[in-house]
């Protein structure tokens, strides 16, 4: 008799350690599919996929995370609320150059908890505001394929010496320390460099050389002297070119599916912030 529980017991434990990624793959893609990461759902053939074996239960912080930056920030937000949905989580929009990284952190700096974790990033759009910058682009784009608009150098160099100056400032005057600088996720648009030039395509490319200049910048200029804690998202993701919606002509985003790109990140994340003992 007691053998027979035994192996009920057995049999159920087993039958639960084999659904369990199933289960939690759609969980979590339905979570998914109800944030603002809905409009990243990709067609069948999108990759790479998580394999079902390598799924294992989200080791999740016991901080609140403040998330700042754009919508590639949005859809990290999204998935980490999803993954740890008892985590207080927050979420401060950048809105280009009218609202860059570093005046959020001028006006929200001394707000923020101090045991909290700050996720940030600068976001691919700060400049896009700039009228006239793009009306310029939109001029020579026919005649240079490989012109990177989101990268107006002048521009975003300062605003990283800028958020450097805020993030000093945080640090000695409120003890602001729990930061995490993500690097940017690779775009792999069809043109050299693999940027966005104010054309979207109908299919993504495996780009050989991405364009690494923002990460390179903010690298020597921004977390190297402040010794910033950064999740080299940027890296994790050069090789994904299958990983976007791209049948909206999308190459920036990741695909939110059950057990797709977005949430492979995340887990990465989670993995990430577990190991770095913030």
């Amino acid at each position: 008799m007691t053998y027979i529980k035994f192996s009920k017991v057995l049999r159920s434990e087993f039958l639960t350690l084999l659904l369990f990624p199933v289960v939690m793959a759609e969980l979590y893609g339905e979570c998914l599919r109800s944030t603002f990461s809905y409009k990243y759902i990709c067609k069948p053939g999108f990759g790479p996929i998580l394999p079902f074996q390598n799924w294992s239960t989200p080791v999740c912080p016991k901080q609140s995370l403040t998330f700042i930056g754009d919508s590639l920030m949005i859809e990290q937000m999204n998935v980490f609320s999803c993954l740890c949905p008892s985590n207080k989580v927050e979420m401060l929009v950048a809105k280009g150059t009218k609202l860059p990284l570093s005046k959020i952190l001028h006006e929200h700096g001394k707000m923020f908890d101090k045991d909290s974790i700050i996720v940030l990033n600068f976001g691919l759009w700060f400049n896009l505001n700039n009228q006239r910058y793009l009306k310029e682009v939109h001029k020579v784009r026919r005649e240079l394929h490989d012109l990177n608009p989101l990268n107006n150098h002048k521009a975003y160099m300062k605003e990283v010496h800028k958020v450097r100056r805020e993030l000093h400032d945080l640090e000695r005057s409120h003890n602001l320390t729990n930061v995490v600088f993500v690097t940017t996720t690779a775009q792999h648009f069809c043109n050299k460099g693999g940027v966005y030039t104010g054309q979207n395509t109908p299919k993504c490319c495996d780009v050989k050389h991405l364009n690494t200049f923002r990460q390179d910048y903010a690298m020597k200029f921004l977390i190297e002297p402040l010794h910033l804690t950064y999740f080299n998202a940027f890296n994790i993701t050069k090789n994904w070119f299958g990983a976007h919606p791209s049948e909206k002509g999308d190459c920036t985003h990741l695909c939110s599916n059950d057990n797709g790109p977005l949430i492979r990140l995340g887990l990465e994340f989670l993995s990430f912030i577990q190991h770095a003992q913030i």
